[in-house]
């Protein structure tokens, strides 16, 4: 109500109905979504950084306009902006550590096969994402049409509290089909706001789908995220909807995977069933 009410009194005192949101607060997805749907807002911006992170993103950027060079970025389409590592990195890191893997021609195909056979995923792929959130680089993924995946994912890999709810990822222009409230803003690039599940679908997705029929989802499109846009269609063929549960790649207390080696270090450290990294797979055998 706060949050509401201080975007209400913005509104008044300028006349602007457009939004742009930063700090902490910026990323409850529940107080988003309530203050995009009054009718006073028309859109909102939120920078995927909205913490203390983003501080230096921020700073930056007022040098940058206070000496002239260039404006504000027009546009702000993804968040990967991290390091990023090569197939030949990758692949020493495996050689060295010993582990069996193979190459595969056809990563996203094979990737949405063992998801919809119900396998607990680690994907590494291309730079990693700016911000707190997962977006489909440094991700956990699993299969959101099994009852207890996300019940699985925080026993045997994230070791979390169990009420803990999970994040779906879907392909934009499918987006409005499984979730309510996307009229006025139709996408959310960095899961920052909170949706509800269309009624007809929660049964079908119960692993993605919060008590109150809530989902904090992620749109993905072709131009922002080609590899994880491809896998997401790959497994609609599957399973017939391009949704997969996302999660970031981490085991509890520590932070998000950066590097090859940690995450080959937090996949053997914990309950993965098949590490997707690079153009490579690695499959534990029980």
């Amino acid at each position: 109500d706060a949050f509401v009410n201080l975007g209400r009194d913005a509104f008044k005192r300028t006349g602007l109905r457009k939004f742009a949101l930063s700090g902490g607060c910026a990323l409850n997805c529940n107080a988003n979504s309530r203050l995009a749907s009054q009718e006073f807002c028309d859109d909102i911006f939120i920078q995927p950084a909205s913490h203390d992170g983003g501080i230096a993103l921020g700073a930056a950027l007022e040098a940058m306009h206070r000496v002239g060079d260039g404006d504000f970025v027009d546009g702000y389409d993804n968040a990967y902006w991290g390091p990023g590592y090569t197939n030949e990195e990758i692949e020493k890191i495996l050689k060295e550590a010993k582990i069996p893997y193979k190459k595969s021609d056809s990563i996203e195909k094979e990737t949405a096969q063992h998801v919809a056979d119900g396998k607990i995923i680690g994907w590494f792929q291309g730079r990693s994402e700016l911000g707190p959130r997962a977006l489909g680089n440094r991700s956990i993924l699993a299969n959101p049409g099994i009852v207890g995946m996300n019940d699985k994912v925080n026993v045997e890999v994230k070791h979390r509290e169990v009420w803990r709810p999970f994040a779906p990822s879907v392909t934009k222009e499918d987006a409005p089909k499984y979730f309510e409230g996307l009229e006025k803003m139709d996408e959310s690039p960095f899961m920052l706001q909170t949706h509800y599940v269309r009624k007809e679908f929660r049964n079908k997705l119960p692993a993605i789908t919060h008590f109150d029929g809530s989902a904090r989802i992620q749109t993905v499109t072709k131009g922002q995220n080609p590899r994880y846009y491809t896998f997401l269609k790959e497994l609609e063929q599957l399973t017939g909807m391009p949704i997969v549960m996302n999660t970031s790649f981490n085991d509890v207390g520590e932070p998000i995977v950066q590097t090859p080696k940690d995450a080959v270090r937090c996949f053997f450290a914990t309950g993965f069933d098949v590490l997707v990294i690079g153009d490579f797979i690695v499959e534990k055998h029980v």
